[in-house]
């Protein structure tokens, strides 16, 4: 997949120790996932991965575009700042690399694995 990537806005924010980035980004095919974007942004402007945080992706209606907010941390002691629910994201995808299947589906196939009891 190729995605283009073009900075719309660029500021060091001191008090939060972060550089806060707007991008848009172009691509062919289908929209890529976050972690991709991650991965092309990093690449492009030099981040560090393990602590840059994608805060916001917002697909461009009838256009294979976005506009995306990403957060790049000078360590990972300032990344405490980061609401707790985007870091398990960022992990928990990191960990499995893959989306999971919900918990809903989950217990669905956990009951249709157990044998049923005859009377």
């Amino acid at each position: 997949m190729d995605i283009d990537i073009k900075v719309l806005n660029d500021a060091q924010n001191q008090l939060l120790k972060r550089r806060e980035m707007k991008l848009h980004a172009t691509y062919t095919g289908k929209t890529p996932a976050k972690q991709d974007i991650k991965e092309e942004a990093c690449k492009k402007f030099n981040l560090s991965p393990a602590t840059t945080v994608i805060t916001n992706v917002n697909q461009l209606y009838g256009e294979k575009a976005s506009d995306i907010t990403v957060h790049c941390y000078e360590s990972a002691e300032a990344m405490s700042v980061e609401p707790k629910h985007l870091k398990a994201r960022e992990q928990k995808k990191e960990k499995t690399g893959a989306e999971t299947k919900p918990a809903s589906e989950q217990k669905k196939n956990e009951k249709a694995e157990e044998p049923k009891a005859e009377k």
